[in-house]
């Protein structure tokens, strides 16, 4: 009989509902001193395999692979025998089990290009000029009449020179954007989660 509801207990999560804290210790029990360790174990460990078989037979598969983590983490410290000692130990831990911090929004810190396209074609045009004209001034008249012959192209070149400097910074502000999304994501999954196992091990002293 025993093995029969031990079977069906662990076959079902949902049957948690449905039995008192009495029952759910003798299926534990069941459970705990029915464990066979392999010759390869941990003898330390076997405390913890055994509690492992204990719950998994109370709340089943489902919420096993659901609620792994945490229930490793109360486990670990907790080194229950009984249910009542493992539920107790979840409810402990569970105010040390935070998401961490909210991530912030991050921020290029990087200088932005330049992108005064005059400024910029001016100093092509003038270092350009002095390489080309050493002994002209460039506030001569001369310069000025060159000035007004390549304006168009230096300010072509300009929008050359501004749009090679934007993209590895638009790249960077593009993929901190990035990061910042996917943390944020993970943390607002971490905060759902925590809350899941919060009501989860409430509801097991129901």
């Amino acid at each position: 009989m025993a093995n029969q509801v031990y079977a069906t207990i662990g076959s079902n999560p949902l049957v948690r509902n449905f039995f008192s804290t009495t029952d759910k210790e003798f299926i534990f029990k069941q459970a705990y001193d029915a464990f066979v360790p392999d010759k390869e174990d941990n003898i330390d460990c076997i405390p913890y395999y055994r509690c492992w078989a204990g719950i998994r037979a109370v709340i089943g598969e489902v919420h096993i692979k659901k609620y792994n983590n945490f229930i490793h983490n109360s486990m670990f410290w907790a080194r229950a025998h009984t249910w009542t000692e493992l539920v107790k130990a979840m409810q402990i831990n569970i105010p040390d089990m935070t998401p961490g911090d909210c991530p912030r929004e991050y921020y290029c810190y990087d200088a932005k290009p330049c992108q005064d396209v005059e400024l910029i074609a001016r100093s092509i045009f003038e270092q350009q000029f002095r390489d080309a004209f050493p002994r002209k001034r460039l506030n001569s008249k001369f310069a000025k009449e060159q000035w007004v012959k390549v304006q168009d192209k230096a300010r072509e070149f300009a929008r050359e020179d501004i749009a090679r400097a934007m993209k590895p910074y638009n790249d960077k502000l593009a993929r901190l954007e990035r990061e910042y999304k996917a943390d944020l994501k993970s943390y607002i999954n971490k905060c759902h989660a925590l809350a899941s196992w919060e009501n989860f091990v409430r509801s097991l002293t129901v």
